[in-house]
């Protein structure tokens, strides 16, 4: 008998840690899918102020409203809650000169909490409001370039996280390098005021990659010296034709 009791109590227990872990998987995936829902709802906004949206996994660029499949089979509906579950907004390019427009948009990105990459077009963006970005959103990938960035420091810019970053074009200059995250990988700097001056503060940064300082006011002879200092990375440079 008291055998019997045994095996009872270990087969409920063994039912009860089965329900248990259904019950966390299935709780586990509502939320998965209420995130993609999430994510679509929130790049159809998006699309709405003249945001680009690219969405993982596959990463193509596609209306938000158009993830799903049509369709009412099976098959199709175990697709659809894939997607459902699994999308994500990876990219968002913004274009919008409007003020309003641009506002709204950071605002829905502030949402998000998280973003691969981010680009800006022209949209001349306030150094306020990327500070907020940055401070509000985590991003891998930024591109500012054409952007009216300062000529003074950023700290805003020293994003833990941050790996690849384009400045190109713009006012960037030798005191916002000390503000640059030690993540990053990628660095594009054409067309800036960056100077002879400035470029042993690139030295610190031990994960670069790439550097690309084509088009600034340094000298051929700087850069083969800073290319000695950092030989793990590789600099792509070319002189001011019109300084």
């Amino acid at each position: 008998m008291t055998a019997k009791r045994s095996v009872f109590r270990f087969s409920l227990r063994s039912v009860l840690v089965v329900i248990f872990i259904v019950a966390a998987l299935l709780s586990l995936a509502a939320w998965q899918i209420g995130e993609g829902r999430r994510h679509q709802q929130i790049g159809l906004r998006l699309e709405s102020l003249r945001c680009s949206v690219d969405y993982s996994p596959d990463g193509r660029k596609r209306s938000a409203n158009t993830t799903l499949a049509k369709g009412s089979t099976l098959p199709d509906l175990a697709r659809n809650l894939q997607l459902a579950a699994t999308v994500r907004i990876e990219k968002v390019t913004l274009r919008s000169q409007e003020a309003d427009k641009l506002q709204r948009a950071l605002s829905l990105l502030s949402d998000l909490g998280s973003v691969s990459s981010v680009s800006f077009h022209e949209t001349g963006v306030s150094e306020k409001l990327l500070a907020t970005l940055l401070r509000d959103v985590a991003i891998e990938h930024l591109y500012v370039s054409s952007e009216k960035l300062p000529r003074t420091r950023m700290p805003w810019l020293n994003s833990d996280g941050m790996r690849w970053l384009c400045v190109s074009r713009t006012q960037f200059s030798n005191p916002a390098i000390e503000d640059l995250p030690l993540s990053l990988t990628y660095f594009d700097a054409t067309r800036t005021r960056i100077n002879d001056e400035g470029l042993k503060s690139f030295t610190r940064m031990t994960n670069l990659k790439t550097l690309k300082l084509r088009r600034t006011p340094t000298s051929s002879e700087a850069i083969e010296l800073l290319r000695k200092k950092m030989p793990w990375c590789r600099i792509d440079w070319q002189p001011l034709l019109n300084p």
